[in-house]
């Protein structure tokens, strides 16, 4: 702290050209974050070794930091984290509870199902799920239904909707309600 304290250097602009260096490029934001994080530390590191504290070699800790942040993105994978975890999360809800919690929607009103989820049928391109707005922010607990439903929506999964809207308006047993037709896809 004292030599950060002696340090006449502009030290923030001296940060702010680490997170400019190549190795630190944010493909979406919380890459930049995550980027900004790993420059720090190699900032520090290279404070510190320049301050006699380390024994390292110059730009040691700068590698090192370029280096974990490179392991990170790599065990993070390509994509937005958050689309990918939602679209795996429908997967999972839908294998969990496709047969407990949807029915076919033209025997919708033989069905009783508890906790209803939403209904599906099949198309000529596979089934279609057919959620309602809570069986959906249940499928995705702790995501916001607009998020969900751009991750949804980028990845081609919404299949059916009404002019302007996500959802589409169908038929139930003699009623028309608000459901999001939804058809997952492996390569997604």
């Amino acid at each position: 702290l004292e030599h950060l304290l002696d340090d006449e250097r502009d030290l923030p602009d001296l940060y702010a050209k680490f997170c400019k260096i190549p190795q630190f490029a944010g493909q979406d934001g919380v890459e930049v974050r995550a980027a900004g994080m790993f420059a720090l530390v190699g900032f520090a590191g290279e404070l510190a070794t320049e301050y006699g504290i380390t024994g390292w070699q110059e730009r040691d800790a700068l590698n090192a930091a370029i280096s974990a942040f490179g392991a990170w993105r790599e065990f993070r994978g390509q994509g937005q984290t958050e689309t990918r975890q939602i679209l795996q999360a429908v997967r999972d809800f839908i294998h969990r509870n496709g047969d407990a919690r949807f029915s076919c929607i033209t025997n919708a009103s033989e069905s009783q199902i508890r906790d209803r989820t939403g209904y599906w049928r099949d198309s000529s391109d596979g089934r279609v799920y057919l959620f309602n707005s809570s069986g959906l922010k249940e499928a995705c607990h702790g995501f916001d239904i607009r998020r969900i439903l751009d991750a949804l929506d980028t990845a081609g999964w919404i299949v059916e909707h009404d002019t302007g809207k996500r959802s589409k308006k169908i038929k139930v047993s003699g009623s028309s309600i608000s459901l999001y037709a939804i058809r997952p896809t492996e390569e997604s």
